[in-house]
């Protein structure tokens, strides 16, 4: 994942009136959708190896439930979901890895 889109999928965190940290990203849905699309295209070394993966058209059609026409808050959901999901596929990746490089 290219550095802009690293910071762009960042939370940025704020103190409420009530003293609760809220967690927000300052992108607009447009860009988080597209430095997400690129995250999870690269989010293992086969992608990256193999070089076969849907376009982002083609990807965006895959994911209606993930769109940025969404609603703010229901789009935020699912972009924690998937960040969610691609965090435990690198940890399984990774481990996978270790596994693998113990046994050589």
């Amino acid at each position: 994942m290219n550095a802009h889109c690293a910071l762009v999928l960042q939370k940025q965190f704020n103190i409420s009136d009530d003293a609760r940290t809220i967690g927000n990203y300052a992108a607009d849905n447009v860009e988080l959708h597209q430095c997400q699309y690129l995250q999870e295209m690269t989010a293992t070394p086969d992608f990256l190896v193999e070089g076969n993966f849907p376009t982002y058209e083609d990807w965006s059609k895959a994911h209606p439930e993930f769109s940025p026409s969404m609603a703010r808050t229901f789009f935020v959901v699912e972009l924690d979901k998937r960040q969610s999901m691609l965090s435990e596929l690198r940890s399984r990746s990774l481990k996978a890895e270790n596994k693998q490089r113990e046994l050589r």
